[in-house]
Order: C-alpha cells, then sequence, then structure tokens
C-alpha cells in the first residue's frame, strides 16, 4: 500500500508532488461516494457503496495509472450528506470517511464538487439529489437566490465547515488536513453551458472559507466555461489567491479542440492550473483530448466520463450516456447489455496515457488481479452463481469439487463478469 502523507502543491501555473510536476490522465468515477446505478425497485435514490465497491474503484484507477479520481458532489435530502440546515446523515458521511481512507491506502487523489449546477431556472423542477435547487429547497426558498440570499449562503458555508472540520471515523484524520484530497471544487458545472456564471463574490467568499479549514489543499472553481471559457471566468476569482485550478467540459468533439487550447492559455496567463474536467464520447475524440493533455504541459489532468466497479450483487455497475454511449469497465470488455462499443479499447487507451503522462513506459504489465473471495458467492443453485469480481479481472476459470471422490473438476474457462449489476454470467 502506498499511504499518502504529502499534499500537492501549486507554483504558478503547475502542480507538483513535492519537486515532481504532477499530471495526470485518470477518470470520474461519479459513484465513488455514492451510486445511483443500484438496481433497486422499492429505493430509486442513490445508495452508499460498500468499502469493497470503493476499493474495486481505486484499484481500477490504480491499475490505470489515473492518480486521480474526481467524484460527483455532496447531496442533500434524507439519506444524503445534508438533510436540512445544520443536519447531516451519518451513512453517507461514513460512506465518504471509507471512500478518503480507501484512496489514500492506495495512492490515489481526489477531487470533489461540493454541489451541482440548477437548469432551468425557479420553474424547473431539480435534477438530481446534487443539485443546488435540493439545497434551497431545504430552506423553502428558490434555486434563483442560491448564490445571493445570505441565509443559503452561510448555510453552504456552514456545509463546507462540517465537510473540512469532520474527523475520519475510519483513520482519524480531519477531512481538512487530508492530503488524500486533491482539490475541493466549489461544484460542478456552475452557470451550466450558456447559464449566468456564479458570481465572483460567491466563488472568493467559499474558497477563502476553504483555504483557512484546509490550508494546504487546493481550491478548484465551480464555474462551466462551456463555450467561451475567458468570458465566462471572473476575472476576480482568475486573479484571486485562494482559487488555485480552473476546469472545463468538453463534449463537443472536433471543435473543442481549438478551444481546449485557448481555455489553458487563457488560464495559464493568470498562473492558475487547468485541468479537463470531464471528456465524452467518442473513442477518437477522447484519445484526441488525452493527446492534447499529454503535449500540453499547461493543462494538469484529463479525466472521462465515466467508470463504473464491480457490483455487491455481481458483475458491474452500468450506466448509459446520451447518443447511445455507456460507462467503462476495465480491463475492457466486448460489447453486451451496459458495455458500448468502445468499453475495450478506451480502457487501454487511458492506461496507456496514465503511463505516459508520468514518463513511464507504455509497456507495463497490467496489474494482477486478486482471486475472488469465497465469501462473495452469491445465488448459489446447480445451474446459477454470481460473485463480487475482481479488478483488471478478464475472466474467471470456475471449478467445483466433487464431493464423492474429492478432485477439482473444472466447470468453464475464462467466464467473463461483464454482466448488468445482479445478472448471471
Amino acid at each position: 500500500m502506498t499511504f499518502l502523507d504529502n499534499f500537492i502543491t501549486r507554483r504558478g501555473n503547475k502542480l507538483y508532488e513535492n519537486e515532481n510536476h504532477f499530471r495526470w490522465a485518470s477518470y470520474n468515477v461519479p459513484g465513488y461516494l455514492m451510486t445511483e446505478d443500484y438496481k433497486n425497485p422499492l429505493n430509486s435514490d442513490w445508495i452508499n457503496p460498500e468499502p469493497r465497491e470503493q476499493l474495486d474503484a481505486v484499484l481500477t484507477v490504480k491499475g490505470s495509472a489515473g492518480r486521480v479520481i474526481r467524484t460527483y458532489t455532496l447531496g442533500f435530502g434524507n439519506t444524503y450528506h445534508m438533510m436540512g440546515p445544520n443536519q447531516f446523515y451519518e451513512p453517507a458521511w461514513v460512506a465518504f470517511d471509507n471512500a478518503l481512507n480507501i484512496a489514500r491506502q492506495h495512492g490515489i487523489r481526489l477531487i470533489v464538487p461540493f454541489i451541482n449546477n440548477h437548469n432551468g431556472g425557479d420553474a424547473a423542477p431539480p435534477g438530481n439529489f446534487g443539485d443546488y435547487a435540493y439545497f434551497t429547497k431545504l430552506h423553502n426558498l428558490p434555486p434563483s437566490q442560491f448564490f445571493n440570499n445570505s441565509i443559503l449562503i452561510e448555510d453552504f458555508k456552514n456545509l463546507i465547515r462540517y465537510t473540512l472540520n469532520r474527523i475520519n471515523t475510519v483513520n482519524g484524520i480531519r477531512y481538512g488536513d487530508d492530503p488524500t484530497m486533491l482539490a475541493w471544487q466549489l461544484g460542478n458545472e456552475l452557470g451550466g453551458w450558456d447559464g449566468p456564471a456564479p458570481p465572483a463574490s460567491w466563488s472568493i467568499e467559499m474558497a477563502t472559507l476553504i483555504k483557512q479549514l484546509a490550508p494546504k489543499t487546493l481550491v478548484m472553481d465551480g464555474t462551466q466555461g462551456g463555450l467561451d471559457a475567458p468570458n465566462r471566468y471572473p476575472i476576480a476569482a482568475l486573479q484571486h489567491p485562494s482559487i488555485d485550478i480552473f476546469s472545463n467540459h468538453y463534449y463537443y468533439g472536433e471543435s473543442d479542440y481549438k478551444r481546449i487550447t485557448k481555455d489553458s492559455n487563457w488560464v495559464a496567463q493568470y498562473n492558475k492550473a487547468f485541468v479537463l474536467g470531464e471528456v465524452g464520447f467518442r473513442f477518437e475524440v477522447v484519445q484526441r483530448y488525452y493527446d492534447m493533455t499529454l503535449k500540453d504541459t499547461k493543462i494538469s489532468g484529463c479525466m472521462v466520463w465515466s467508470l463504473r466497479y464491480h457490483s455487491r450483487d455481481g458483475g458491474f455497475y452500468t450506466h448509459s450516456e446520451e447518443g447511445g454511449f455507456f460507462s467503462y469497465h476495465a480491463p475492457g470488455f466486448p460489447v453486451s447489455p451496459g458495455f458500448g462499443i468502445d468499453d475495450a479499447r478506451m480502457v487501454k487507451m487511458i492506461r496507456r496515457y496514465g503511463l505516459l503522462i508520468q514518463n513511464l513506459s507504455s509497456a507495463t504489465a497490467f496489474p494482477q488481479p486478486n482471486t475472488p473471495s469465497l465469501s462473495n458467492l452469491k445465488n448459489l443453485t446447480p445451474k446459477n452463481l454470481t460473485w463480487f469480481g475482481s479488478a483488471w479481472a478478464a475472466g474467471y476459470n470456475v471449478y467445483r469439487v466433487n464431493h464423492t471422490s474429492k478432485r477439482k473438476e473444472l466447470v468453464r474457462l475464462q467466464v467473463k463478469d461483464c454482466v448488468e449489476s445482479g445478472k448471471v454470467c
């Protein structure tokens, strides 16, 4: 295990681990803190992942030479991180405790956005649990007041205080003192693609509080740069010392290439680091995003949307995106329900860039999967068997013991568990 004990620092527009330039090619893992992909017919809410599921995610990213996981946001409402003003749901925070501890043990850094954007104005219903419309709803206030209402601003600051002052129940480390955190991000896609950007005063006020409570941890701005980042990033935020990193998301294909160069150059002139926070979805386009990241040292990291891990019920969590694209699963599998056409080559490509961006050989051997524990066997019948898989396992040889002869008998070679959660291979 590689226990993290040093913080990532920023010098000008570059990030450093000790004296080494710190860069990465990795994944968004939106289900690392809570997962929306568990098929529970009695409950449509997101649920807390089990520690073994979080470990599977970390080992997958570690095996990809990924170095960094960007999660989805905190949640608001019953069974989520914040249930009401100054009311917090402990089981969700224990899952966060495990997420930090497991990542720390394996040398993986985290980027965590506090809250998600709300689209559509006051008349639009909230999106998912991280939407700031749910946060304002806790106070019976409309989403349009999120950035300006003094009650909402103070309660959001209380959320930051609670988060950074929390003592991890697993390892005893205060969140604000944990070097596992690469950066706290003020929010995800705040302002949306074409809505008003968050006020600079709000971003600065929140970033300043984070720096007071976690002075060694980096702060990432939450503004969605969209199609015109130089005119959407507030100059006052770009100039403020409490904000270290800016990011943008890229899903528009070939038209993004010039925009990436323009965005990274714009941020660099203010001596801030720049990250491709989300990219997708076509293979050839995503490969170009990673290649641009590798070649442009003004870009600190690139993270595709998105990776899913093994499920407690056997198989993998899967997730569909717009345009018929799906989440990715290591080590990459053939097309099947929940597994897209680019699953195999995308995973291999991202691992290659994860190695190259660290000046490591792209021929580095793939990680050796662990043997699944027999305690993980489920639904055992003469014709049915599911188990909790192993990170980076391409297939499993299944044997049984003949209780008469006591001899081991081969049942099937190279069984793949590329099935949706709970399905039979």
